[in-house]
């Protein structure tokens, strides 16, 4: 009996961030693009790729506000997770960052895919979104469930850490 062998094809990923961007305690801030590889608008967490020498917590901050417009006052990471293991090296930062609800100065965001909106909706709300499309996004969808799991000792936190950045300027 022979042993067939596959031979498998990997991909070195620079990694990214996403945010679970809070304006409130369930108050969640989201973006919607088209992706080509679904062919589908999807509703997703902001976030995007880690440029060269860049860490992950300057990257979602410059992420956040590219996509959505807003400043963000404090973060806390979630974790970090395997994206595709089977073919990727890919691993996503997922975050919490609060916003200042007067910090949106955002121009019309295009993509080369087109136009990114930006919606906000309780966290319920965006729950049910995400897992009532025809396509769930992974780390969306983790997002929220994990800040769910822990939205009432991370948005404390999260409100101690924006006052005391606010407290040094």
């Amino acid at each position: 009996m022979t042993e067939k062998i596959k031979k498998r094809e990997f991909r070195g990923h620079p990694g990214t961030v996403a945010s679970v961007l809070l304006k409130g305690p369930d108050d969640v801030v989201l973006v919607q693009q088209f992706r080509p590889a679904l062919a589908a608008n999807m509703l997703e967490l902001p976030g995007g790729l880690i440029d060269t020498g860049e860490s992950p917590d300057s990257a979602v901050v410059r992420e956040v506000l590219e996509e959505t417009g807003y400043s963000v006052l404090a973060t806390i990471e979630l974790g970090v997770f395997a994206a595709t293991v089977g073919y990727s090296d890919e691993l996503i930062h997922l975050f919490v960052c609060l916003t200042n609800l007067a910090s949106q100065k955002r121009p019309k965001v295009f993509t080369d895919c087109g136009p990114i909106s930006v919606t906000s909706m309780s966290l319920q709300d965006a729950i049910r979104a995400i897992t009532e499309s025809p396509f769930a996004d992974s780390k969306t969808l983790l997002g929220l469930l994990l800040y769910q799991a822990h939205s009432a000792g991370i948005w404390e936190r999260l409100q101690e850490r924006s006052h005391t950045t606010n407290s040094k300027d």
